[in-house]
Formats: structure tokens, C-alpha cells, sequence
């Protein structure tokens, strides 16, 4: 029995381009969050430093 390794061999769909527009739409979830986390740490930071002021 044959097997198919290739990504989207035989299909007809651009997987690449799929997976691409996927990998590009996780990393856009992330955007917000990786701004949350950097002003919490901004914010911690702040409340540290005025702390041992």
C-alpha cells in the first residue's frame, strides 16, 4: 500500500496556504496577551520600586 507524504498531495487544497493562514491567525490570538502580560509586569514593577522607595 502506497502512502502519501507530501502535505495536500492529491487533494486539490493549497495546505500550505492554509496552514500558513492558521499559523498567522494562533499567533494574533497571542497579540493580547502578550500585551496583558506586559503591562502587569509594568505594573508589578512599578508597585515594587515605589515599595522600596
Amino acid at each position: 500500500m502506497a502512502s502519501i507524504s507530501s502535505l495536500g498531495v492529491g487533494s486539490g487544497l493549497d495546505l500550505t496556504g492554509l496552514l500558513k493562514e492558521l499559523r498567522t491567525a494562533e499567533n494574533q490570538k497571542l497579540v493580547p496577551i502578550t500585551q496583558q502580560k506586559k503591562t502587569r509586569t509594568l505594573k508589578f514593577l512599578v508597585m515594587v520600586r515605589s515599595k522600596s522607595q
